[in-house]
């Protein structure tokens, strides 16, 4: 499939295979609805994700096709590979964050919430390198939609929290709609997507623990339909988030280099395959696959 885009800056060019087009790995003939939760697993070389609106939860390699690895999600929205190789979801649902192992067994319930209310509904997640659990917590699974469930919010704020070691941080609570989040390659960064404000927020996390707010990372560009939601960076920092319009890439100072146009809603988006020069799209009900010239930063702890 052709590959639509749009260059902003020479620079775009060093970075997106812009010849070789987008390849459509599933869509609506498998019975998808909208997805969501890309992550690659380096230990199995697959390509794992969600689909919320139907409630299951896949995974695809070249060698096997596309699977099914959950008939009932939960809505399962992020996904985060743990460091013992392990599965880690937000649950739209029931407010949890929870793991299984890659073959989809032996779930676990990581936390369900802060103090002795609920969390709001999970909603994406990304591992440190010394094991430490991020994740934002909007609103959304707790709306009548295809995607969440009918409950009353107890929580009285959006949060981004750390869980290390069993214990439950709130780290940040001045959100609108927190939701895709990732670090910088040396983890020195965290950006963090606030979406109805499409805002890419930028937190600073130093060396001896300390967390900082670094103010907005940049505005994402246009005004086609979307929202910040998905966001990586590849090994040389710059950052890619789905957007206004597809996936929006900046440099790691924010200057804005171009767009990979998108038709369907884009949810969100990883890197992948054993050289991880794929970047794997959650668009609607479709994954597309696109190459790169340069490699995504490696997620897995």
């Amino acid at each position: 499939m052709e590959m639509v885009y749009e260059a902003k800056d020479k620079r775009f060019f060093d970075l997106i295979e812009t010849e070789k087009g987008l390849q459509v790995i599933a869509d609506k003939n498998q019975g998808l609805e909208f997805t969501e939760g890309p992550v690659w697993s380096t230990e199995r070389q697959r390509f794992y994700f969600n689909d919320m609106a139907g409630n299951k939860m896949y995974f695809y390699s070249d060698s096997e096709g596309l699977n099914t690895l959950c008939s009932f999600s939960l809505k399962a929205n992020g996904n985060a590979i743990g460091r013992e190789n392990q599965l880690i979801t937000c649950e739209h649902v029931t407010s949890r964050i929870v793991t299984r192992n890659l073959d989809g067994g032996e779930y676990e319930v990581l936390c369900a919430y802060y103090g002795d209310k609920e969390l709001n509904s999970p909603n994406d997640l990304v591992v440190g390198s010394d094991g430490a659990l991020w994740f934002t917590d909007p609103p959304y699974g707790r709306y009548n939609t295809r995607f969440g469930f009918e409950r009353r919010q107890q929580l009285n704020f959006q949060g981004l929290y750390r869980l290390k070691e069993g214990k439950l941080e709130l780290m940040q609570d001045d959100f609108e709609t927190p939701n895709g989040l990732c670090f910088s390659p040396d983890e020195r960064i965290l950006y963090v997507n606030d979406s109805q404000r499409y805002q890419i927020r930028k937190f600073l996390l130093k060396a001896d623990g300390s967390f900082e707010d670094a103010g907005i990372f940049t505005l994402t560009q246009g005004d086609e339909p979307g929202k910040p939601d998905g966001i990586k960076v590849d090994v040389l920092g710059n950052v890619y988030v789905t957007a206004q319009g597809g996936v929006q890439v900046y440099t790691p100072q924010a200057e804005y280099l171009g767009r990979i146009r998108i038709k369907e809603q884009m949810g969100n988006l990883c890197f992948g395959d054993a050289d991880m020069k794929s970047l794997y799209l959650c668009a609607s009900d479709k994954i597309y696959r696109l190459r790169t010239l340069v490699a995504g930063q490696q997620v897995n702890p």
